[in-house]
């Protein structure tokens, strides 16, 4: 079996490998270098090392940004948002009656004081409509107007109920963050990953210097199934990258296509053109266009270019 060579034992390109490639990887390689190396080994202590970190890496698990709470403020926000604009809808409807009597006062009051906090209340989200709700609860809170208007026109249930939903919204928003920062780890994903990468470097050498300084078939052997090991994610990288370039390319080959096909067409259609007519004028026919200047003037030279024009069988050039 040819020997293989350090070179061909380059992880460089293992950075371009997704989380999930990187850390099957990895995993891989280590059970593979676990068949070939026993405790008592120099390699051992190296082994050790990048099997420490690589347990690590695959202990992690991708952080979940979803959360159950997620769909619950959803709905929430929803349910708050139709009593929003019930008030909204039935204060406006009240307000336009033509009879001027203290409920149409009322709801006019409610109207306008809504309106002020912002004239598309059903299109904020969630955050926004949150913030504006709270600001209208404190508002009713103060002002002894509004809050007499809403008591008026039996308003005070609907906004117990916006209260109540978002304080709910709230809580849970709150709650949502400790959840994930508590699902956080100490180290990133990244982190983790560039140290195992650095160990499994780090062996790769002591490898490569054992055996140079001893031709050891054993080590040779666990070389040779470590670059196995490696291409099964090089050749499929590879290939995706063949197939990124070759997309990227194809706008340019299809734009210069076209604008071959334009000059074609716009060719082909001056000669088209030409054959319709019986004289076509040639460049090598005339003189040069400084003795047509000397012999003939610039009056004289057009006389001329329109007096001798070339027959399309005598056509040269």
């Amino acid at each position: 079996m040819k020997q293989t060579t350090a070179k061909e034992l380059r992880i460089s390109w293992l950075h371009k490998l997704t989380n999930s490639e990187f850390t099957f990887c990895t995993n891989i390689i280590c059970m593979t270098i676990d068949k070939y190396i026993s405790s008592d080994d120099v390699l051992a202590k190296s082994y050790g090392e990048l099997l420490k970190k690589n347990d690590k890496l695959q202990a992690m698990n991708p952080v979940e940004r979803s959360s159950s709470l997620t769909k619950q403020i959803q709905e929430w926000h929803k349910l708050r948002k139709k009593y929003v604009v019930e008030v909204l809808v039935n204060a406006k409807t009240s307000s336009s009656e033509i009879i001027l009597d203290e409920q149409t006062r009322n709801a006019a009051i409610v109207h306008n004081w809504m309106h002020s906090f912002g004239k598309r209340l059903y299109d904020l989200g969630i955050n926004g409509l949150t913030s504006k709700v709270d600001a209208m609860l404190k508002d009713i809170a103060e002002n002894e107007t509004v809050r007499n208007a809403i008591k008026e026109l039996e308003y005070d249930r609907h906004f117990a109920i916006i209260a109540d939903l978002n304080k709910k919204i709230y809580d849970a928003i709150i709650n949502r963050g400790i959840i994930f920062a508590r699902n956080m780890p100490k180290q990133s994903y990244k982190e983790v990953r560039m140290e195992v990468y650095l160990e499994l470097q780090s062996f790769i050498n002591s490898l490569n210097d054992m055996i140079r300084h001893g031709n050891d078939d054993t080590l040779i052997s666990l070389k040779h199934a470590m670059h196995y090991q490696l291409m099964q994610f090089h050749g499929p990288l590879m290939a995706r990258k063949t197939k990124k370039d070759n997309k990227e390319k194809a706008p340019a080959v299809r734009n210069a296509s076209s604008g071959q096909e334009k000059l074609d067409n716009a060719i082909e259609g001056n000669v088209l053109q030409n054959s319709q007519n019986v004289y076509v004028t040639s460049n090598s026919y005339y003189p040069r266009k400084r003795k047509l200047f000397k012999f003939y003037g610039k009056r004289g030279r057009l006389n001329h270019l329109q007096k001798r024009k070339a027959p399309i069988n005598r056509m040269r050039g």
